[in-house]
């Protein structure tokens, strides 16, 4: 169900004192809301009952947190110290979306679970990145499968993960990648489709 009557109203509502009402009636409507949490203007929840969310999380103005009506009470999960940028979308379809701590979306980022999606500590996404929503290829059996960014990665703007695809630990993506392959830990990856041109490490 979308947000109440009076969550709508708040929605709009500007400044400081908009901060502080959000802040004090938003975590009601969640699955679980921890302490510092601010909430930006103009957020879209549904089915914020299955959405989760740790300590000190920044959900910026424009966000939309869609979460899937059967996840069990947890279909969309952001663990402390995220910050999630202006016009960002996570889009729950049918996997999850687990946010792991210290990870920072940029603006116009969106992340789509057609199969569970998850993205590790301290990542940091560029604008208008994208994960998950497509497939690799027409038809591909995604039921057993899985998106996971590793700890530490970097996406470059407007870079693409494709859905059921690996990213190792501390990988780098170029700007403007199209990532349809596991790409290894540490691994410096460029182009469409993305290539790996090298090692950190």
């Amino acid at each position: 169900m979308r947000m109440s009557l009076i969550g709508s109203l708040l929605r709009w509502c500007p400044g400081a004192a908009g901060l502080l009402l959000r802040q004090k009636f938003y975590p009601s409507l969640l699955g679980a809301c921890g302490k510092g949490v601010l909430f930006g203007r103009f957020i879209d929840l549904q089915n914020a009952k299955n959405i989760h969310i740790g300590n000190n999380v920044v959900i910026s103005n424009r966000c939309c947190l869609l979460a899937d009506i059967d996840g069990n009470g947890q279909s969309i999960m952001i663990e402390d110290n995220v910050f999630i940028g202006i016009g960002t979308l996570l889009q729950a379809e049918v996997g999850t979306i687990l946010l792991k701590k210290g990870t920072n979306l940029g603006s116009e980022c969106r992340v789509v679970a057609r199969t569970p999606v998850t993205i590790g500590q301290n990542v940091l996404m560029a604008a208008y990145c994208v994960i998950g929503g497509e497939c690799c290829s027409p038809g591909d059996n995604l039921s057993n499968s899985s998106t996971e960014i590793g700890d530490n990665v970097w996406l470059g703007a407007r870079s693409q993960v494709l859905s059921a695809i690996h990213i190792g630990e501390g990988a780098i993506i170029g700007a403007h990648a199209m990532v349809n392959r596991d790409i290894n830990a540490y691994g410096v990856a460029m182009g469409s489709p993305a290539t790996i041109v090298r090692y950190r490490k």
